[in-house]
C-alpha cells in the first residue's frame, strides 16, 4: 500500500511504508537515497520535542530538515532545520500542543539532490497543570477582531469562566477583556471591540477555575495589527465632464470596510486650490458604489469661463480623507478659448507671439479660421481698423518681422467658428527696441538718467574680423581658443580699451594679451577714461553686428557704463528688490549669472523672482520663462569668467565686467560678481574681462 504526503515546502513525494523515498536524480554520485539513520532519540515534552541522532552516508550532508504535522499525510506540515555536526544531527521544536500525536519524516540534501525518509510519529505529553491556548486571531478590522482559544487542561478543577483579554503592551491585563464559556471540546471564541485603528495589539486566551477564582490561567500571546480604516479617494479627471454652468466629476473610493464610510462626495471652490467640505463654495454627494465601481457627482450653478478646484472626500468616524488629487478645470463659455497669448523675444525689427486658439475641450465649438490683426496706431485693431494681418503658426509661436525700431505695436487675435460666429481676443501691446538693445530701462544717476542694455555681451569674431553682439543674453564663448594671441580667434574677454580703434594705446586691438598695463592707456595717458576725447577707446565706437545682416554704427550712441553708473544701477536694483544671482537652463545647459530687473518691473504671473539670493539655484528659469522676463525688460549678465594673458578660467562661476573709468596708473574700474553678490574694484588693464554695452534713453 502506498501513501502520498506533502510538506509545506511544496515537494510532493511517494513513500513506500517502511522504505526510504526514491530520489528523482538517478546519478549514483549525487543520489542521497541511501542515507541511513543509525541512531535516533525522540524526547517529547508537553509542548516541545527534541530529536537527535546519527546517520550513515559516504559524505557529510548539507541539510537535514524535519517535516512535521498533525495529519498523517503531512499536508499541514512545517519544516524545521536540524543542526548537523559531522554525522550527528539535532533539532528542537517548541511550538507544539500537549497530548497530541505528530507525524514526521526526514528530508536529506547533499546540496545537489533531496530525498525523504519513511513516516514516523510521536505523541507529546499531556498537560500536568491547567493550560489554555490562544489559537488564532481572525477577522481583523479597524476597531474589532475575533480571537479563538482552547482550554487544554483544567487541572482537575471546574471552569468558572473563560475569555480573551487584549492590550497594546505584551503583558496580559484584564483591563480589556470579554468573558464567555467553552464548548464541550474546551474551545471558545470572543470578539474584541473598541480597538484603535492602525495599532499593534496582543491577545491572550484565559480561564478561571474553582482552584483560584481570582487569578486566571493565560495562554500564549498573539500579536495582531488593526486596520487603519483609511479609505483612498481619487478623482478620475479623464472621465469627468465640463459644461458652461455645470460639470460632472467621477471619483472612486477604495476601502476595506473596516470602518464604515459615513459621508462622501465632492467639494469645490474658485479661490481655494485645496477645498475641503468645511472650506468650499459648494459640495455634492456622489451616486455609485465603492472600490472599482466609482461614484458620479454633478456640480451646478457654476460661472462660465471660470477656473474651479475640485476635491473628492470620504468621511468615517475617525476623520475626513481628501482625494489624493485636485481636479482643476475652467468652465466652457460656448466660445473659443484664447490660450497663453504673450509677446516675447522683442527686438528692433521682429518679435515672437505666443498663443493659440482652441475649443477648450467644448465639442460644440468648431474652429474655422483664426489670425492676428496688428497696428501701430489703433490700440484695439479689428477687421476695419488695422495695418495688416498675420497668419499664425501651427506650433503656437508666430514670428513678426519687418518691424520698425522703437515703435509701439498692437496685436489682437481673431477667430471665426461654427460657420457664422467670430470673437476677438485681448490686445497685446509691445514696443520694439533700439537696434541691438533690450526693452528694459535702468536708472544710472541721481538725475534720473536711464539706459537700456545691449541684447548680449560683446564679441569679436576674429575669423570674420567683425564685432558682434551675442544673440542671447546668456551666451558667452568660454575656452574656445581665446586664450591665445591669435587674432583670428573668436573672443569675448578683452583688455581695457581694446576697441580696435587706434586711439593712442599700444595695445588697442581686441586680441591683445600683453601683460603690461602701460600699453593699455586710453589715448596714450593713464588718466583718460574710455569715452574721453574722441571716445574711440570705447568698444561702442564700432560697427557691430546685431545679427547676420544688421549692424549698429560707431555713432549710434552705444557705450560702456562708467564706474559711478554701474554703482548707481546696481544699488537701485538691489535695494528695490530687483537684483539676484540666478540661472537660465537652455537645452540642458545651465548658464549662471546676475539678473537685473528694470525700473518698471511689475512681475509675471506664475514666474517667481526672489531678490538678493545668495546662490545660483533659487532663481532658475527655463528658456521660455526667461523669454517672458526679457520681454518685460529683464537683463542677464552671464558669469563669463576672465582671461589673464593667455590663461582663461572661472567660467560659469564668476563674472567680471569693465567700466569705462580709469583708476590710477595701472588699473581701471570693473564690476565683479559671484553667487553671493557683487562688488566694484580696480583691475589691471591687461586683464581680459566681459563688456556689456548700454544706450542712453
Amino acid at each position: 500500500m502506498k501513501k502520498v504526503f506533502v510538506c509545506k515546502s511544496g515537494w510532493p513525494f511517494l513513500i513506500l511504508l517502511g522504505l526510504f523515498a526514491v530520489s528523482c536524480n538517478k546519478d549514483p554520485k549525487v543520489d542521497v537515497k541511501n542515507v541511513t539513520i543509525t541512531k535516533e532519540n525522540v524526547v517529547p515534552q508537553t509542548v516541545s520535542v527534541e530529536i537527535n541522532g546519527s546517520y550513515e552516508f559516504p559524505s557529510v550532508l548539507k541539510t537535514i530538515d524535519v517535516c512535521l504535522g498533525k495529519n498523517e499525510n503531512l499536508d499541514d506540515a512545517k519544516s524545521y532545520p536540524a543542526e548537523i555536526n559531522g554525522y550527528d544531527f539535532q533539532v528542537n521544536i517548541d511550538d507544539l500542543k500537549g497530548n497530541t500525536t505528530y507525524y514526521y519524516c526526514y528530508e536529506f540534501s547533499n546540496g545537489m539532490n533531496k530525498t525523504r525518509s519513511d513516516m514516523r510519529s510521536f505523541k507529546t505529553n499531556p498537560y500536568e497543570d491547567a493550560a489554555v491556548e490562544t489559537d488564532s486571531v481572525t477577522s481583523v478590522k479597524a476597531k474589532t477582531a475575533v480571537c479563538y482559544g482552547t482550554i487544554l487542561n483544567t487541572g482537575g478543577y471546574d471552569v468558572i469562566k473563560c475569555g480573551v483579554c487584549w492590550s497594546t503592551y505584551n503583558q496580559p491585563s484584564m483591563n480589556h477583556h470579554k468573558d464567555t464559556m467553552p464548548n464541550a471540546n474546551g474551545r471558545f471564541v470572543v470578539e474584541m471591540t473598541d480597538l484603535t485603528p492602525g495599532r499593534d495589539y496582543y491577545a491572550w486566551a484565559y480561564f478561571f477555575s474553582t482552584k483560584d477564582a481570582y487569578h486566571p490561567v493565560y495562554g500564549q500571546p498573539i500579536k495582531f495589527t488593526t486596520k487603519n480604516g483609511e479609505p483612498t479617494v481619487q478623482i478620475k479627471t479623464n472621465e469627468s465632464e465640463i459644461g458652461i454652468s455645470s460639470a460632472v466629476c467621477r471619483y472612486v473610493i477604495w476601502t476595506d470596510f473596516s470602518l464604515p464610510i459615513n459621508e462622501h462626495g465632492i467639494c469645490w471652490s474658485r479661490t481655494n486650490s485645496n477645498p475641503t467640505p468645511d472650506n468650499c463654495d459648494g459640495k455634492q454627494t456622489g451616486v455609485g458604489g465603492f472600490n472599482n465601481q466609482g461614484f458620479t457627482a454633478e456640480m451646478t450653478g457654476l460661472t462660465e469661463g471660470k477656473k474651479y478646484y475640485v476635491r473628492a472626500y470620504a468621511t468615517n468616524e475617525v476623520d475626513t480623507y481628501p482625494s489624493n488629487n485636485v481636479w482643476e478645470f475652467t468652465t466652457h463659455t460656448g466660445k473659443p478659448v484664447f490660450n497663453g497669448f504673450n509677446v516675447i523675444r522683442i527686438k528692433d525689427t521682429k518679435a515672437v507671439i505666443l498663443g493659440s486658439v482652441t475649443n477648450g475641450g467644448d465639442p460644440s465649438i468648431s474652429i474655422d479660421n483664426w489670425m492676428f490683426y496688428w497696428s501701430k496706431t489703433y490700440t484695439n485693431p479689428d477687421s476695419s481698423h488695422n495695418d495688416g494681418t498675420i497668419q499664425p503658426s501651427d506650433w503656437g509661436q508666430t514670428n513678426m518681422s519687418g518691424l520698425d525700431p522703437e515703435q509701439d505695436y498692437y496685436v489682437r487675435p481673431y477667430v471665426e467658428y461654427n460657420g457664422d460666429r467670430h470673437e476677438y481676443g485681448e490686445t497685446m501691446h509691445f514696443k520694439t527696441t533700439k537696434k541691438g538693445g533690450l526693452t528694459g530701462a535702468f536708472t544710472i544717476n541721481d538725475n534720473g538718467g536711464k539706459v537700456c542694455f545691449s541684447q548680449g555681451n560683446l564679441q569679436y569674431l576674429g575669423s570674420l574680423d567683425r564685432w558682434k553682439l551675442a544673440d542671447n543674453q546668456w551666451e558667452y564663448l568660454g575656452d574656445n581658443g581665446q586664450g591665445s594671441a591669435n587674432q583670428t580667434a573668436d573672443r569675448d574677454l578683452f583688455g581695457w580699451g581694446t576697441s580696435g580703434n587706434p586711439h593712442g594705446a599700444v595695445e588697442y586691438y581686441p586680441w591683445a594679451t600683453a601683460l603690461n598695463y602701460t600699453k593699455y592707456y586710453a589715448y596714450g595717458e593713464y588718466f583718460y577714461n574710455l569715452f574721453d576725447k574722441s571716445g574711440e577707446a570705447d568698444w561702442g565706437r564700432n560697427r557691430i553686428y546685431v545679427n547676420e545682416y544688421n549692424t549698429i554704427h560707431d555713432d549710434d550712441g552705444w557705450r560702456t557704463l562708467t564706474n559711478a553708473e554701474w554703482a548707481k544701477l546696481l544699488n537701485v536694483c538691489k535695494w528695490a528688490g530687483r537684483f539676484s544671482p540666478g540661472s537660465i537652463v537652455v537645452d540642458g545647459t545651465t548658464y549662471r549669472g546676475h539678473i537685473l530687473l528694470p525700473d518698471d518691473w511689475t512681475g509675471i504671473e506664475d514666474i517667481t523672482f526672489i531678490p538678493n539670493a545668495t546662490d545660483w539655484t533659487t532663481n532658475t528659469y527655463d528658456k521660455n520663462q526667461w523669454y517672458e522676463m526679457e520681454a518685460k525688460g529683464a537683463a542677464f549678465l552671464p558669469a563669463a569668467g576672465y582671461r589673464e594673458g593667455v590663461s582663461v578660467g572661472h567660467f560659469n562661476s564668476v563674472g567680471y565686467y569693465w567700466s569705462s573709468s580709469a583708476q590710477g596708473e595701472d588699473s581701471a574700474w570693473r564690476m565683479k560678481f559671484d553667487k553671493t553678490g557683487y562688488e566694484k574694484d580696480p583691475a589691471y588693464r591687461f586683464r581680459g574681462l566681459s563688456v556689456r554695452l548700454v544706450h542712453t534713453l
